[in-house]
C-alpha cells in the first residue's frame, strides 16, 4: 500500500510540473492580491508548494496547522527585492505553549512607494503611496501524532491616495504527517474577509477565498518533493511543485515551478540561525527574497 501511494504521489508531482507550464489566469488586481506572491524564502524556492510542509514560522501563511510541528521559539524576517519601487516584507514569531499547542503572530506588508500624482494636464504635483498590511495571530495544535489543525485570525488594511479600507477574516488548515515520509495538507484562506472603503457610498470589496491542497513525499531523509493545487474563488486552479535536498544537514538547494515560472533557492543553517534565499522568474518582475531566522534556546 505504501509503495502504491509513493508511486501515485510521484505521478501527481510529475503532472504538476507539466501542467504548471500551461497558461494560468492572472489574479492580480483583486483585493489583497499581493498575497498571491507568497511569504518567506524557503517556500518560494520550492515553487510555493508548501501547504503540506509548513514547518517554519512563515509556514502559517500557507497552512496554520503546520506550526504545531515546531518545538522551539523562533522569529523570521523576510525582505523581497522587486522592481518598480515595490516593497514586500514579512515578519513572524512562533511560541510553543506545550508539546501539542503552538501560537504565533506575523506581519505581511506590500507597498508601492512614491507613485506620481499628476493633474489633468499631466504635470507632476506630488507623490502618494499604495500600502497593504496583514496582521495575523495563529493557533495550532496536535490532534494526535499524525494530525494537526490550525487557524489564523487576520486583520487586513489597505491605504491608497488618502483612502483606507480594512477587514477581519480567518484561515483554517489541516496537516497529516506520516513519519515525516508522506504528508498531506489543506487550507482555506481569507474566509469572511470583505474590505469596506471609507468613502461616502461605503464601497465594499470581497477578498477571494483561496483553497490549497498539497502533498509531500520524502523518499530519502534529506530529500523532499512537493506539489500543490490552489483554487481562488472565481479563477482557474493553479499548480505548484518543487523539491528540496539538504547537504550535510545544514545546506539546502531547491528548485520549483509556480504558474509556469521557474524558482530556485538555498539555505544555510548554523547554531541558532538559518538564512534562506528564494528566486522567482517572472515576465513582469523577477523577485529575489532573503530571510533570516533566529532560534531561541540554541
Amino acid at each position: 500500500m505504501q509503495n502504491l501511494m509513493k508511486i501515485l504521489l510521484l505521478i501527481i508531482v510529475i503532472a504538476l510540473f507539466l501542467i504548471s507550464s500551461m497558461y494560468a489566469e492572472n489574479t492580480y488586481g483583486q483585493a489583497a492580491s499581493y498575497q498571491q506572491l507568497g511569504a518567506g524564502s524557503r517556500a518560494i524556492g520550492m515553487g510555493g508548494a508548501f501547504v503540506s510542509l509548513a514547518d517554519t514560522p512563515d509556514g502559517a501563511f500557507y497552512n496554520p496547522a503546520g506550526l504545531a510541528q515546531l518545538r522551539q521559539r523562533q522569529i523570521t524576517s523576510m525582505h523581497a527585492i522587486m522592481k518598480v519601487d515595490q516593497r514586500l516584507n514579512w515578519v513572524s514569531y512562533v511560541h510553543p505553549l506545550s508539546k501539542d499547542r503552538v501560537v504565533g503572530c506575523s506581519w505581511f506588508r506590500y507597498g508601492v512607494d512614491k507613485i506620481d500624482e499628476r493633474d489633468a494636464s499631466g504635470n507632476l504635483i506630488g507623490f502618494f503611496d499604495d500600502v497593504e498590511n496583514t496582521f495575523t495571530g495563529t493557533f495550532s495544535f496536535l490532534v494526535n501524532k499524525y494530525l494537526s489543525l490550525g487557524v489564523n485570525f487576520n486583520y487586513m488594511n489597505h491605504k491608497v491616495f488618502g483612502l483606507t479600507a480594512d477587514t477581519f477574516g480567518f484561515d483554517v488548515g489541516a496537516l497529516y504527517n506520516y513519519l515525516d515520509k508522506f504528508r498531506v495538507g489543506a487550507s482555506l484562506k481569507n474566509l469572511g474577509s470583505e474590505f469596506e472603503w471609507d468613502i461616502p457610498n461605503q464601497t465594499k470589496q470581497d477578498v477571494p477565498v483561496t483553497g490549497i491542497f498539497g502533498m509531500a513525499w520524502s523518499p530519502l531523509e534529506l530529500f523532499t518533493i512537493t506539489g500543490d493545487v490552489r483554487k481562488m474563488s472565481g479563477y482557474d486552479a493553479t499548480y505548484h511543485a518543487g523539491m528540496e535536498y539538504w547537504f550535510f544537514g545544514n545546506t539546502a538547494l531547491r528548485v520549483g515551478v509556480t504558474e509556469g515560472n521557474f524558482t530556485f533557492g538555498s539555505s544555510f543553517r548554523m547554531k541558532g540561525w538559518a538564512f534562506d534565499y528564494g528566486f522567482e522568474a517572472s515576465d513582469i518582475s523577477d523577485i529575489h527574497r532573503v530571510s533570516a531566522t533566529m532560534y531561541f534556546g540554541e
